[in-house]
């Protein structure tokens, strides 16, 4: 009898092998496959943080912070530990987009020494042999801003569309050295070769490899004649106007050049 409660309680401590969270909604993506995993029998669900803009949501099918407590002072602190307590028991994979501090449990966390080198968050996960996956958003995240402004003499970093301040290599050294403390696996987003992270390029990705594998047949309408070019195969199936196409290419490589180049 004992011994079957304690196989109970564990069973309840435990998190299923197949259950993952994708922390930070990554626009579409993270919603396509947590349905994807559920189809195949796993515990999937998203996690959208507070400040996440709703506008910016492609479901509603997703998990946040609930106030049990009054949601101030000690209350709040309260309702985030306990949230975070309920992850640490229901999933065993964290699929991270984006910053890696992540499930702040204590409030002003600049004033805590203990943040400046380390998470307490991530290191209970590590410590409970959890396994936390980096996806980043893009190249600040893959590498530090001095070291890619260097790429094509700066031209790329010029053509960015964030402001200098949104690349800080002081935050962001932070951030590579909680990526390379803690995380497992660094997927990654641009080829883009990086001195700060040992990251993986992910060529093929399927969830169901008994549908979708390397040697899957291709259906007869995708297939492409012998003697018929990749264009005249895409216009005869979508319909394609040569001129439009043409014309839209130039306009594009025109409006490139003058921004690039100037």
């Amino acid at each position: 009898m004992r011994s079957s409660n304690i196989v109970s309680l564990k069973g309840r401590l435990l998190p299923p092998k197949k259950s993952i969270l994708f922390v930070n909604p990554d626009f579409q993506c993270s919603f396509f496959l947590k349905n994807q995993f559920r189809k195949i029998g796993w515990k999937a669900d998203v996690y959208k943080q507070s400040g996440y803009p709703e506008k910016l949501l492609y479901s509603w099918d997703y998990i946040t912070e609930k106030a049990v407590f009054q949601d101030i002072g000690i209350g709040r602190l309260t309702n985030r530990l306990i949230f975070f307590l309920k992850l640490i028991v229901d999933y065993k994979y964290f699929l991270v987009y984006g910053s890696p501090e992540v499930f702040i449990v204590f409030q002003n966390k600049d004033s805590y020494t203990i943040y400046r080198k380390s998470s307490p968050e991530l290191a209970i996960l590590k410590l409970l042999r959890k396994k936390i996956i980096s996806f980043p958003t893009g190249c600040l995240e893959e590498v530090l801003y001095r070291d890619f402004v260097e790429h094509e003499n700066g031209r790329v970093c010029r053509n960015c569309g964030y402001e200098e301040s949104v690349c800080n290599d002081e935050k962001n050294l932070r951030s590579f050295r909680l990526r390379n403390k803690y995380f497992d696996f660094h997927i990654a987003n641009t080829p883009i070769p990086s001195k700060r992270v040992n990251k993986e390029m992910v060529r093929y990705k399927s969830l169901d490899l008994d549908e979708y594998h390397p040697h899957i047949e291709i259906p007869e309408q995708f297939k492409m004649s012998a003697n018929q070019g990749l264009f005249s195969a895409m216009a005869s199936r979508y319909g394609l106007n040569l001129s439009i196409v043409l014309r839209r290419w130039f306009i594009c490589l025109y409006s490139f050049s003058v921004r690039f180049f100037r």
